[in-house]
């Protein structure tokens, strides 16, 4: 991965530009596993669904759309490592990113609980594989020199991804259409891997 305008540490601007692209996939990851929280704190989606927060059914309710959300990130982490060696580090990054779009367009366009539900579990799945193959993609194609520096970026936009998703919950709470208010947080979720789908083609295969 070494190109024109290397440092001294062994990096360049190639790597980080990289590096920050392929970063795109860990803000995805904390986002969308912090938005769960930040949309069940919404008014609109409880009047939408008919949800309330003192009966039994409806509390299993959430709890069923939380853990299908954990299930596939489980399912996910268990089975990116045999895609990534079948298919390539960036081809299984491409896989992801279509998962987690799909997963956000299903449970913005939710028409009733069973969907959101099963929307909550592709989400999973794509979150799962994305927050394994970020750092692998990252750690094969980062300078050995500056390896910690530039994988640690994994960890920098995770946990930007999660604020992000607090603050996003926190504006759309004062939006005055309910309906808008609750979908328009689920979609923010395919923002980033669509950026990061579009720029997948430019990204140099591992060399591992």
């Amino acid at each position: 991965m070494a190109k024109s305008g290397s440092s001294s540490k062994g990096g360049s601007w190639f790597n980080f530009l990289i590096i920050f692209i392929v970063a795109l996939g860990s803000f995805t990851y904390g986002f969308n596993n912090a938005i769960t929280g930040s949309v069940f704190g919404l008014p609109g989606i409880f009047t939408y669904f008919d949800l309330t927060l003192d009966e039994s059914g409806s509390n299993s309710i959430l709890g069923a759309a939380n853990g299908v959300f954990f299930a596939g990130r489980m399912l996910g982490c268990l089975t990116v490592a045999g895609c990534a060696d079948k298919l390539g580090r960036v081809r299984s990054l491409q896989i992801v990113c279509l998962l987690c779009l799909l997963g956000g367009i299903l449970q913005a366009a939710s028409v009733h609980i069973a969907m959101l539900i099963i929307a909550c579990l592709i989400t999973g799945l794509g979150s799962g594989m994305v927050n394994s193959v970020v750092p692998l993609y990252q750690s094969e194609i980062a300078p050995p020199k500056i390896r910690g520096l530039m994988v640690g970026l994994h960890g920098t936009l995770l946990v930007a991804g999660y604020a992000m998703a607090g603050w996003a919950g926190y504006g759309c709470y004062f939006m005055t259409n309910q309906q808008v208010q609750w979908r328009l947080m689920l979609a923010l979720q395919v923002v980033t891997p669509v950026m990061l789908l579009a720029a997948s083609p430019f990204l140099p295969e591992s060399p591992r």
